[in-house]
């Protein structure tokens, strides 16, 4: 049940519930092989593979080879919080981007406004 709640609160910091299961099941296990974190996460292993991927992007797994089989290694709480660092970086980014479009925005609205107020005449010939 622990781990369930574990999952359910990495999801709370932007983690997909696939992805939040994995890195649960992968720090339960440690060092482990993609086949046992898939059954720990209850998920079929070709999707284990995928999220596994997904996690190394964001620095939260590595992987090291042992004999023929890959091994994949929970890097760390320290890692969740670097990855929070990085989603507020972006976001802060967002903003400034934002920023600086508002006021092209809000002119071209202004001038769609405009020309909505002002009436338009067209003259027909004929009936």
């Amino acid at each position: 049940m622990q781990l369930k709640r574990l999952a359910i609160q990495l999801q709370a910091l932007g983690l997909s519930e696939k992805q939040s299961r994995v890195y649960v099941a992968n720090v339960f296990l440690g060092s482990a092989p993609a086949q046992r974190i898939a059954e720990q996460a209850e998920i079929n292993r070709p999707t284990a593979y995928d999220i596994l991927d997904e996690l190394e992007k964001l620095g939260l797994i590595s992987r090291t080879i042992e004999g023929s089989k890959t091994i994949f290694i929970p890097t760390g709480a320290t890692a969740l919080t670097d990855m929070v660092q990085r989603q507020a970086q972006e976001v802060e980014q967002r903003r400034k981007n934002l920023v600086a479009l508002l006021p092209e925005l809000s002119a071209i609205e202004h001038a769609a406004t405009a020309e909505a107020v002002d009436p338009t005449v067209r003259f027909v010939r004929g009936k």
